[in-house]
C-alpha cells in the first residue's frame, strides 16, 4: 500500500484571493471619456449641444399668406332694376303732369270767368265765356243776369272751383260761390276745348 505524495508547491505563488487584479474594470462611477451625455434629470437645462441638435431638426413654419379676396358679384341685375324703376317713375311723373294739365284747363277757364264777375267786369267775363253762352245771351242780357243776382244775394265775395272731369274736349266743372248776403251755392258748369283753348259755360 502506497501513500500519495503531497503536491509540489515549488511553482509561483498565487495572489491572494482578495487582491484585485491589475487589469480590473474601472469603478462604475468613473465616467468613460467617450461616453455619450446622460439624459438630464427632470427640470435640468439642456446643454448647448443638445438644444442645437434639436433646433436643427425643427422646420421653420411657412409665412402667412392672406386668402384671396372673394370674386366680385356681378351687379348687372341691380342696374337693370334701377333702370326699370327710373323708367317707371318717369312715366308716372309724366302721367301726373299730363293729368294735372288736362284737369287744370277747365278749372283755369272757370276761374278766369268768375274772377271777372267778382270784379263786376261783366263784359270781360262775357268775352271769356264759351260760344254757347254768348249765343244764348247778348252782352246786355248776360250782364243783367248778374245784376239781378247782386240785388237778391249781394255781390260775389268768393268762389272755389274744386272739381273737374275731362272727357276729350269736353269737361264738367263744379264750383262753390259765396255772396255778400251770406248765401253760399254750389254750381255746375261745362267747359269745351276749342282750337286748343278751354272756354267755360256758366249757363249749361
Amino acid at each position: 500500500m502506497s501513500t500519495a505524495e503531497p503536491p509540489d508547491d515549488s511553482g509561483p505563488p498565487l495572489p491572494p484571493v482578495d487582491a484585485p487584479p491589475t487589469d480590473a474594470i474601472p469603478p462604475v462611477d468613473a465616467a468613460p471619456t467617450d461616453a455619450t451625455p446622460a439624459a438630464s434629470a427632470p427640470g435640468a437645462t439642456w446643454s448647448a449641444a443638445t438644444t442645437g441638435a434639436v433646433a436643427s431638426t425643427v422646420t421653420a413654419p411657412d409665412p402667412w399668406v392672406p386668402p384671396a379676396p372673394p370674386p366680385k358679384r356681378k351687379l348687372t341685375w341691380l342696374w337693370i332694376l334701377i333702370g326699370v324703376l327710373v323708367l317707371i317713375a318717369t312715366l308716372v311723373v309724366v302721367a301726373v303732369v299730363l293729368s294735372v294739365r288736362t284737369l287744370a284747363g277747365p278749372i283755369d277757364s272757370t276761374n278766369a270767368v268768375l274772377a271777372q264777375i267778382k270784379a263786376e267786369n261783366y263784359a270781360a267775363a262775357y268775352r271769356l265765356s264759351c260760344a254757347a253762352d254768348r249765343e244764348r245771351y247778348t252782352l246786355d242780357q248776360y250782364e243783367q243776369v248778374f245784376l239781378n243776382t247782386v240785388d237778391a244775394e249781394g255781390a260775389l265775395v268768393s268762389y272755389d272751383v274744386n272739381y273737374s272731369s275731362v272727357d276729350g274736349s269736353d269737361a264738367e266743372v263744379r264750383y262753390d260761390v259765396e255772396f255778400a248776403g251770406g248765401t253760399t251755392d254750389r254750381h255746375e258748369a261745362e267747359a269745351h276745348k276749342v282750337n286748343g283753348k278751354w272756354r267755360t259755360c256758366l249757363f249749361p
